[in-house]
């Protein structure tokens, strides 16, 4: 779980592929805490899973790369990957 003091309580599920061991996507879920004092009980929602928020295939090395060289020449994106 990672908290940081100026944002929402959050925590991520990984997909392990049996075979290898290797992670082949992960889950992003947010507590947001504004709704959970209004509404008094915690609702975890689910804020995005990282192959469809990258926009890769593959979270081995070549679709890590993929992203990287997108954020270096995709203004757009690299602006998305930053306000998340």
């Amino acid at each position: 779980m990672g908290i940081y003091e100026s944002s929402n309580p959050s925590y991520r599920i990984f997909d392990v592929r049996s075979d290898n061991y290797i992670i082949s996507d992960y889950h992003q879920y947010r507590l947001y805490l504004n709704e959970a004092n209004k509404y008094l009980r915690p609702y975890w929602r689910l804020a995005y899973k990282f192959k469809d928020f990258y926009e890769i295939s593959t979270m081995e090395y070549g679709g890590i790369a993929q992203s990287i060289e997108r954020i270096q020449t995709d203004k757009e994106y690299a602006v998305k990957m930053i306000e998340q």
